[in-house]
């Protein structure tokens, strides 16, 4: 914020917008229509930050794509499997002040997972861009591309399949998914199933992965909004695409 910047004596106050591109003059009387000035010299007295988003990748899981800003922290720990030694499970941890973005990724031979469907005073949740969901859980919040809220075709046949031989209505229901607690979410990785375990050289595993977010103290929107931003720009490979 720029104090005091002015060329008529009036008090003025001068805020960047989020995107460094605008700037909003606030001042202490009521605009004056007299004056034909500038903001260009305003303009360059802000210094406007520059991009600082990189991209993680990992050869382990081809295709995965994370940007992110280079105001969080990434640490990455991968530890192998006492089953299979030479499959890690790998951790990734983007963290900011109190806001900690956790992805786990575990290889896994055979996973599933169960789906429910929510009453509105059951479950909150926001629905994202690029078809993600965020369910709010007792410790923070929970990302899936794997839930659909009332309107979508998919809502209707997963109550159908899970609610809808009970006789209850669906206007009571906002969302169907994965069960509270559950990412409920695939990716494709570079492990090769091991040939005592089915395996034929060839066949890649998929690993579960789970994308969570929580806060240490007192929860903070501004991080939270970064956090989706994260999220929903990130790239994937699902298995079965």
């Amino acid at each position: 914020m720029l104090k005091g910047f002015s060329w008529d004596n009036v008090d003025r106050y001068y805020i960047t917008f989020p995107d460094n591109q605008k700037i909003l003059e606030i001042s202490k009387l009521k605009k004056n229509t007299t004056y034909d000035a500038s903001f260009d010299q305003i303009l360059r007295t802000f210094k406007f930050s520059e991009n600082n988003t990189t991209t993680y990748t990992n050869p382990n899981f081809p295709g995965l794509s994370i940007p992110y800003d280079t105001t969080w922290t990434i640490n990455v720990v991968d530890t192998p499997q006492t089953s299979m030694p030479n499959v890690k499970n790998t951790i990734i941890t983007l963290s900011k002040r109190e806001a900690k973005l956790t992805l786990d990724l575990k290889p896994a031979i055979a996973f599933g997972w169960g789906n429910s469907c929510y009453k509105n005073s059951e479950i909150i949740f926001n629905t994202l861009t690029n078809k993600w969901t965020r369910y709010k859980i007792s410790n923070g919040y929970i990302y899936t591309t794997n839930a659909y809220p009332k309107g979508t075709k998919e809502f209707t046949s997963m109550f159908d399949a899970i609610v809808g031989s009970t006789g209850q209505s669906i206007d009571d229901y906002s969302i169907c998914g994965p069960s509270l607690n559950e990412s409920a979410m695939a990716i494709k990785s570079a492990y090769i199933l091991p040939t005592n375990m089915g395996g034929d050289g060839t066949k890649t595993m998929s690993a579960i992965f789970d994308i969570r977010l929580t806060f240490t103290g007192q929860e903070d929107e501004k991080l939270l909004q970064e956090a989706d931003s994260i999220v929903t720009k990130m790239i994937y490979p699902s298995p079965w695409n």
